[in-house]
């Protein structure tokens, strides 16, 4: 009898053909055990092999696959029969003479160059990983490990760094911060499955440490451009030399920001790395070039304008970097000006 299957992605099927048609057997088709489902193109063109894909629910389904192969093509067979149930002078027909399984972590070795082990640690991450890292992989395949074990570090980074679009040694807060401000590679982060995205993200907080929780809390609740501003409120909301006690005020001022970060209550720990972070990534963009410079400006203004939407432009005063803090600037040196011309003015009179 059939036996219950999970359905294959398209990317595996790929992986699978790639690896079959690299064996240069001969055979025109091939059968692989999976859930006799396809959504895909019907025909995939594996370097210039064109391969059509059939899912067989019988074996009479299978033979007449195979009966109406077109002689330009190979055939891949999907279907949870048994080889058993197909039968002999079916299989004969294939490729191995027997079906093959579609296991995801095989495939993840041979995306990896076939010549590794795999790290427990990776395997029991998940099943989500094995899909993400065959889907994902680039067509030249991931970058192999130092030695024969892929750990579950290097497996992640490089998946983490293909989605992030940044280097794989730079998943740190700096890394996240400049990845917040591409806002289409935040979109394709978002597109992601779900259970991908949740798997990446943990991993990224890992890595990252306290500032990657609030930058992905922002992305999530639909405010990642904007975490950088953030992280600079952040900085004025929890100060450095706050009260172990904050007054209602504060707390007030606080919860105000919760709504950007999906509702999320950032921890001190959180908010002061995230603040410093983000302090010295303006920094650094202020000694760059016009249009980085440009950049930090413009994330300034933006941190001013989010604090008067949630009402807290009156403590901006307390920053060293955003624009109220420099307009105060002005406006004593302004102040100072007058009065020492307005003296200058009052001992003019006296001696006269």
């Amino acid at each position: 009898m059939s036996v219950a299957r999970a359905a294959v992605r398209p990317a595996a099927v790929r992986r699978k053909v790639e690896s079959w048609l690299a064996e240069r057997d001969g055979s025109d088709a091939i059968v692989l055990h999976a859930r006799p489902e396809w959504t895909d193109e019907p025909v995939l063109t594996v370097g210039d092999t064109p391969v059509r894909v059939v899912p067989c629910r019988t074996p009479l389904a299978a033979r007449a696959a195979l009966a109406d192969r077109a002689a330009h093509e190979k055939l891949v067979l999907l279907t949870d029969l048994t080889d058993m149930e197909l039968g002999d002078g079916l299989l004969t027909h294939v490729s191995m003479q027997k079906g093959r399984s579609v296991d995801p972590w095989d495939l993840v070795t041979q995306v990896f160059g076939g010549q590794v082990r795999l790290d427990s640690t990776l395997v029991r991450t998940g099943r989500w990983v094995a899909d993400a890292l065959t889907d994902l992989a680039p067509a030249q395949g991931w970058p192999p490990p130092a030695g024969l074990i892929l750990t579950r570090d290097h497996a992640l980074r490089h998946l983490a760094g293909a989605v992030l679009g940044l280097d794989p040694d730079a998943l740190d807060g700096a890394g996240l911060l400049q990845w917040s401000t591409d806002a289409p590679n935040q979109l394709r982060f978002g597109d992601l499955p779900t259970e991908w995205s949740d798997g990446i993200a943990t991993f990224l907080r890992e890595v990252a440490g306290p500032v990657a929780v609030p930058v992905l809390a922002a992305v999530g609740a639909g405010h990642g451009v904007d975490a950088i501003p953030l992280g600079l409120l952040a900085g004025v909301l929890w100060p450095r030399a706050a009260e172990s006690r904050p007054d209602m005020d504060l707390v007030v001022a606080r919860t105000r920001l919760e709504p950007r970060f999906g509702g999320a209550r950032l921890t001190e720990e959180q908010a002061s790395a995230f603040g410093e972070a983000t302090e010295a990534w303006i920094y650094r963009a202020l000694d760059g070039d016009h249009a980085v410079r440009h950049d930090a400006r413009r994330m300034l203004r933006r941190a001013e304008d989010i604090a008067a939407e949630i009402d807290v432009a009156g403590r901006l005063a307390a920053s060293d970097l955003l624009p109220a803090r420099l307009h105060a600037a002005d406006a004593c040196i302004r102040r100072g000006r007058a009065a020492r011309r307005a003296g200058g003015r009052g001992s003019r009179r006296a001696r006269r």
